[in-house]
């Protein structure tokens, strides 16, 4: 698994699905699923937002979002998907966005 290219870029209008099962999935089990495709769909098309994808060739395996103003920023969501945590994708997406 550590010779997978994981490449980061702004989340596309069509992965907000995908985003939004990770949601379920890996962030929202057993509370509720409030982060469905037209909420993500919106946080993607936020200006005061940025929604980044870590993709492995052809899906999605991780996400962040994070809301900014002025003086702060509000990280909102933030997912990997099981099989490839520990790999430090967590950490780029966070470097990316503090950056």
């Amino acid at each position: 698994m550590a010779d997978r290219i994981i490449e980061l870029g702004l989340a596309r209008p069509g992965e907000a699905a995908a985003l939004a099962r990770m949601s379920r999935d890996f962030i929202e089990t057993g509370l509720g699923w409030t982060y469905r495709t037209p909420r993500m769909s919106k946080l993607i098309a936020d200006p005061a937002a940025t929604a980044l994808v870590a993709r492995e060739p052809g899906r999605p395996v991780g996400f962040a979002i994070m809301r900014f103003g002025d003086e702060r920023a509000h990280l909102v969501l933030l997912a990997v998907d099981p099989a490839r945590r520990r790999l430090g994708i967590a950490r780029r997406m966070l470097n990316w966005l503090v950056e």
